[in-house]
């Protein structure tokens, strides 16, 4: 096969990983790599503003509410974060959610789903699927959300009328607002299993945008070297599945873990991004082709030069801004 290049800034995030156990490696410390995706959480992308921020409690889950300085047009963004459902969270994805709300002129709710293995499937679907119904149910009346313990609320801009106590926010929802659903690698992945999970879910969100989704199936032997070279193995991918769903059958067998088993009629539009240097990146080109067989409006890009996990670094990756930018203008064309 003719493997890829890496582009300079994707041989950096490589070389970020050398000499780093894989999942699935036993030397690999899930907690120690935990810290580290937190600690190493990207910088925002310089000149982009945002009218603020609020960590809040929606539907029993932790999130956090971007508000752009001006909504263009009413729609909002929910967002569920990579990182194979074990690690990762609304602090490794703040730079991607914050440039997404200042480009998409769009609030986004970035969701702080339950990790696993502490926290198995279907639990993280289901508080997606919670946090969505929540915001929809808040049409014509505004979402009333408990502001978490830390958080300053948003306070400044134009929306400084959300503030409504000091332990809540109170953040506008107009009739008609378009939801559009938002997530890369296992964030992308929960919300393909969601669609399926629900199949009410559909008719409730108006576009997904799905970043180099991990959707259940064997690796290729292409797909075996590619992911030796760029760091994201068949081991480690299976490691994660299974820290998610341990049960194998289950996992293979059950729509919501394997899309391929399930209905795609009637899904939203989707906009799929996936990465040149990733062995996923053949998942997420089939899913498109199978949504396209259904009758889905979907388009689906690949970014040269890079890999697994460039989406999140707007601040640092012209091609994660130049991604970030296109899905920006996806969602002010819904």
């Amino acid at each position: 096969m003719n493997v890829p290049e890496l582009f300079p800034e994707g041989q950096r995030i490589l070389a970020e990983l050398e000499g780093l156990p894989l999942p699935g490696d036993p030397r690999f410390d899930l907690q120690a790599s935990r810290r580290g995706v937190q600690e190493t959480a990207p910088r925002r992308v310089e000149g982009l503003d945002i009218a603020g921020h609020a960590d809040v409690l929606i539907a029993g889950v932790r999130c956090r509410w971007y508000e752009p300085q001006s909504r263009a047009g009413e729609r909002i963004v929910i967002h569920a974060h990579g990182g194979g459902f074990v690690e990762g969270g609304i602090d490794s994805h703040d730079a991607v959610c914050h440039a997404l709300a200042a480009l998409a002129g769009a609030p986004v709710l970035a969701i702080d789903y339950d990790l696993a293995p502490e926290a198995r499937y279907p639990r993280q679907i289901e508080q997606f699927i919670a946090v969505v119904r929540a915001v929809a149910d808040a049409q014509g009346v505004g979402l009333v959300a408990e502001r978490l313990a830390g958080s300053v609320g948003i306070v400044g801009g134009p929306v400084s009328w959300l503030l409504t106590d000091e332990t809540h926010e109170r953040f506008e929802v107009d009739d008609g607002t378009q939801l559009i659903a938002l997530g890369d690698s296992a964030g992308a992945s929960l919300i393909a299993g969601a669609l399926q999970y629900d199949a009410a879910l559909a008719g409730e969100l108006a576009a997904q945008v799905l970043v180099y989704p991990g959707v259940a199936e064997a690796f290729t032997a292409e797909q075996r070297e590619l992911g030796a070279r760029f760091a994201l193995t068949e081991e480690s991918v299976l490691w994660y599945g299974r820290q998610y769903c341990p049960d194998d059958e289950l996992r293979q067998s059950e729509p919501a873990l394997n899309p391929w088993k399930g209905s795609f009629a009637g899904q939203p539009r989707a906009l799929i991004v996936t990465a040149a240097c990733d062995p996923l990146a053949v998942s997420g080109e089939r899913l498109a082709a199978t949504m396209a067989s259904a009758q889905v409006e979907v388009v689906c890009v690949q970014y040269a030069g890079t890999l697994h996990g460039f989406w999140r670094r707007p601040g640092e990756s012209a091609i994660a801004l130049a991604a970030v930018r296109q899905a920006a203008g996806f969602i002010r064309s819904v």
